[in-house]
């Protein structure tokens, strides 16, 4: 993929491209809307400025996905190409004189670049190596590098998408099958079995194809606050399309001689029976009821000695808050203290408490901030919002230790189910050896509590990730009671997530565009560029990043900011809880909350729960070179069983997770199995 996306490159030049033309990158199922071409060829754009440094000013764009059907389109589902390049900075149209090649992955001379000469916008090795002499300028971009590499987000005002992806429209079955026997992330299992247990994408359009959509789904001609692809504007087009693709799903079906009811959800799988609560103890007062057969589905609520029903709590249509003392509330026994074992590096790097100016300002310059005296006479206050289930201690160790001491508040809520609503016991306990150690990893100068979610709700409505939302509600009401500010900053993530040690204490001190006060809270937030450890910190490949955790100030966050001039908006569920509505907030579209006048004359937006902090677009926190700005630990479990239970249970279920060994089950488990038995080779990072 990489090496052949070279030919368009010289074509390119063969056509006469200059330098002040726009190369766009894509895919043949992708493309700009046209009103968003228009713009690029017409507008100020930043990005199209003559005089690059060709160090990374490209545009992606954000991406409204069309899943084997116009009529099938998930809300809030993006994708994040094309992308597009100013001529001046692409190879064999720019000045070769002055932009001076590169390493890159193949022979030195080929692929994208490598790591540390402009792989992932890191150009470290490059400088080093002086290999740009003494232009100022960097390499000239192959189509590829175009593609792979970061950039900015090419957003609309409304938060509508400027591109879209018609993703998975084939002709037949069997195209389907010889795609993911053979693309790029290829799937070998592809060939026997189903179209729609192949990959949870197909699984998604299968069941719009059967007419099972809910909320969750957006019909082409309602949608209206989006520029919609002109070919389907024509409903015959449309109308054709999807009976094809119906009768495409049809013909599978047959083939495969599967009836109604044998048709297996394996990602997004329907809930079975309602789960009832049960809230009590067992006759030997173990802290958890005991279940019987006949009540398999039952929702297990841990009362443990000091039960959960005595705490304050907050009650809510879908379930509720109990909230428990924080770490500073609870005396420690002697037998559970912890005591950290710091090397001297790592306790040199903890010990940063201290403002240093002329630091201070080294640091803000790598992230692209200013510093001044002026700035912040002490740091700005951090806040966490996460949830916790099977995470490993180990993974929270190393998540505590990179924050250690920095944050205020630490609010993690547990729930009494995984997110496809199977029941689960308490890990975190009151008065557990867990949550004991767990209280102490953060630093004593952390408030670290664990609050409890008990869910009423018997349905995901078709939304693998609707407890997920739902759930961190708790932080947002963990924050208030902690005593957060306007100008403190709401941190969300998952408990494998964190910005690094070095980006958050920039976030505290540095003049941070987006934490400056008076916000409207249409959208100012902060992504996390995140480099992935996949199982292992030894199994990191290259040029992969995350976008979790994200930041945002505490004067657009609910139960937090001003709710006089902040007037809600309408939410996924219930009108009042998950994330914002497309058109009421979702994606950053707030065209309907702004026709439906739900601001009133405030010129203001609704406030965030934790839920919208992380779910909608922001703006990528990326360092000078290029560096990741935060860690994702993922799948650092204890055990193959806690694998398996994740991929049966968790937002993106993989429900055959436990009749295979791990590295069947999904390709992030796979290239960690691959790193564990020595098979790397110059994409991974040592």
């Amino acid at each position: 993929d990489y090496i052949q996306r070279e030919g368009n490159n010289l074509r390119w030049s063969l056509n006469g491209m200059e330098p002040d033309d726009i190369a766009i990158v894509g895919d043949c199922d992708e493309t700009f809307s046209r009103d968003y071409l228009r713009a690029l060829q017409v507008c100020d754009v930043p990005e199209f400025r003559p005089g690059k440094k060709c160090r990374g000013e490209k545009i992606m764009s954000s991406t409204l996905v069309f899943e084997s059907s116009p009529k099938c389109v998930t809300k809030g589902r993006r994708w994040f190409h094309p992308d597009a390049l100013l001529g001046e900075c692409v190879d064999q149209v720019g000045d070769e004189s002055i932009h001076l090649p590169s390493k890159r992955e193949w022979n030195d001379k080929h692929s994208n670049f490598k790591e540390g000469y402009g792989g992932g916008l890191n150009f470290t090795l490059y400088d080093k190596d002086g290999l740009g002499g003494d232009t100022g300028k960097y390499p000239l971009w192959f189509a590829t590098d175009i593609r792979m590499n970061p950039g900015n987000w090419a957003s609309s005002r409304d938060g509508s998408a400027t591109g879209f992806h018609f993703h998975n429209f084939f002709e037949s079955a069997k195209e389907i099958h010889w795609k993911y026997l053979t693309y790029g992330h290829a799937w070998g299992g592809g060939g026997d079995r189903p179209i729609w247990e192949i990959h949870e994408d197909i699984e998604l359009g299968v069941q719009c194809a059967r007419g099972m959509k809910n909320e969750n789904w957006l019909d082409f001609t309602e949608e209206r606050s989006h520029p919609m692809p002109i070919y389907y504007l024509n409903e015959e087009a449309r109308d054709a399309r999807h009976r094809h693709w119906q009768s495409i799903v049809e013909e599978d079906r047959l083939y495969f001689n599967r009836t109604e009811s044998e048709m297996k959800w394996v990602f997004h799988p329907p809930p079975t029976s309602p789960p009832v609560v049960l809230v009590g103890t067992n006759e030997e007062n173990t802290g958890t009821i005991e279940v019987n057969s006949s009540l398999e589905n039952s929702i297990l609520v841990d009362t443990t000695a000091n039960c959960i029903e005595n705490l304050n709590s907050t009650s809510l249509l879908h379930g509720t808050f109990y909230f428990a003392p924080t770490s500073h509330d609870v005396n420690i026994p002697a037998h559970a203290i912890h005591r950290p074992s710091w090397n001297r590096v790592q306790q040199n790097m903890l010990d940063d408490d201290a403002i240093d100016t002329e630091k201070e300002k080294e640091r803000c310059k790598r992230y692209n901030y200013e510093y001044n005296n002026r700035t912040l006479s002490k740091r700005r206050r951090l806040f966490l919002g996460t949830m916790i289930a099977d995470e490993s201690m180990e993974v929270i160790q190393a998540v505590s230790s990179e924050v250690y001491n920095l944050f205020h508040t630490v609010s993690i809520v547990e729930s009494n189910v995984t997110h496809n609503l199977s029941p689960r016991k308490w890990r975190f306990g009151m008065g557990s050896d867990n949550l004991l150690k767990l209280q102490q990893l953060f630093g004593p100068k952390t408030k670290v509590s664990v609050d409890y979610y008990v869910t009423n709700l018997t349905s995901t409505n078709g939304d693998d990730l609707l407890s997920d939302y739902i759930q961190r509600e708790g932080n947002n009401l963990r924050w208030s009671l902690n005593g957060m500010e306007p100008d403190d900053i709401a941190i969300v993530g998952d408990c494998d997530e964190t910005f690094s040690r070095d980006y958050l204490r920039a976030l505290q001190v540095c003049d941070v565009p987006e934490f400056r006060p008076g916000k409207k809270c249409r959208g100012e937030k902060i992504m996390s560029s995140t480099l992935v450890f996949e199982s292992s910190p030894k199994c990191v490949t290259k040029g992969r990043r995350w976008f979790h955790p994200d930041a945002l100030l505490g004067e657009c966050v609910d139960q937090v900011g001003d709710e006089s001039i902040h007037l809600p908006s309408k939410r996924e569920w219930n009108d009042k809880h998950s994330n914002f509505k497309e058109g009421y907030g979702g994606g950053l579209n707030f065209t309907l909350y702004d026709k439906d006048g739900l601001g009133g004359d405030t010129g203001k937006y609704p406030l965030w729960f934790a839920t919208d902090i992380r779910m909608n677009p922001g703006n990528w926190a990326s360092s000078r070179d290029g560096s990741a700005t935060g860690f994702h630990f993922h799948n650092f479990f204890e055990s193959a069983k806690e694998i398996h239970w994740k991929y049966l249970t968790y937002g993106h279920a993989w429900g055959g997770g436990g009749d295979r060994p791990i590295w069947e089950i999904h390709e992030d488990i796979e290239l960690g199995v691959q790193c564990a038995r020595g098979m790397k080779n110059e994409n991974w990072l040592d």
